[in-house]
């Protein structure tokens, strides 16, 4: 007669989830969660949390067999959410966080995952209910930074107050500081070195000794203007590093650990 009564009783089931998962009972959680959609297969919030659950499972402190397998099926449950009802800035923003994840969890570096991420949570921000979520700009600007889209990054990250985000801000301006000081530097040198110095390499010097480095032949030889966006298989660029500048900031886009329940994304909103 209880599972009859299945919307009715959905506020109870939901909460029986979520304590289930934060319990760390990882199998009966997962039970939970695909019966309740053998019940409502439709249920968005349901799919919505099940692809929360299946994100956590990788990147909390138990180590996972494959974890790209889990990580498929979260995108692809977040994308279900996604498909009953696309305004939903929710399912978006879960779309997203696991796109992140995608990125880095499987050791790929996928640029394809950050850039469904960004796409990911634009559509999010487009939701009302999402316009002032802290969490929302802060994931945003950590997609961007591994995009290499400062800009960007920097702008997610003013929209967010906390203290993190502050940390992330001074520390993403300190980098590029470093940088264009250290490009600045090596410009000046360049124009004042005679072209009889030895100091530093001319562009043909360099060009001339980087094409004599032997490569594996199963790669070709490629330059920058060849590339094209995303993946290059079987090409090869020779260059040479000039300086080098490390990155303080610890932060790979988690803001929390890996038990969060998709609906506290909104709760400083109500």
């Amino acid at each position: 007669m209880y599972w009859m009564n299945w919307r009715g009783a959905r506020p109870v089931r939901e909460r029986e989830r979520t304590c289930v998962w934060k319990r760390g009972d990882v199998d009966k959680a997962k039970s939970c969660y695909k019966f309740g959609l053998e019940q409502d297969p439709k249920n968005k919030e349901l799919l919505r949390q099940l692809s929360v659950f299946e994100r956590s499972q990788c990147i909390g402190e138990t180590e996972v067999e494959n974890p790209e397998e889990i990580t498929g099926e979260s995108i692809k449950h977040a994308k279900e959410a996604i498909a009953l009802d696309v305004q939903d800035g929710i399912s978006w923003y879960a779309l997203g966080r696991v796109c992140l994840s995608a990125y880095y969890m499987t050791g790929t570096l996928d640029h394809n995952m950050l850039l469904q991420s960004t796409k990911a949570y634009k559509n999010a921000a487009k939701d009302q209910k999402m316009t002032r979520s802290a969490e929302l700009w802060y994931n945003c600007s950590m997609a961007y930074k591994f995009l290499e889209n400062y800009l960007m990054a920097l702008t997610g990250l003013i929209m967010d107050p906390n203290l993190k985000s502050l940390e992330q801000t001074l520390n993403l301006c300190d980098v590029l500081d470093y940088i264009n000081s250290l490009l600045q530097k090596l410009n000046d040198a360049k124009q004042l070195s005679s072209p009889t110095s030895s100091s530093l390499p001319t562009v043909d010097s360099l060009v001339s000794s980087l094409a004599s480095v032997e490569l594996d032949p199963s790669y070709e030889r490629a330059n920058v203007n060849r590339l094209t966006e995303g993946h290059n298989e079987g090409k090869a660029v020779t260059g040479k590093v000039v300086f080098s500048v490390k990155n303080l900031s610890k932060d790979y886009g988690h803001n929390n650990n890996g038990n969060e329940n998709s609906e506290e994304v909104i709760s400083t909103l109500r």
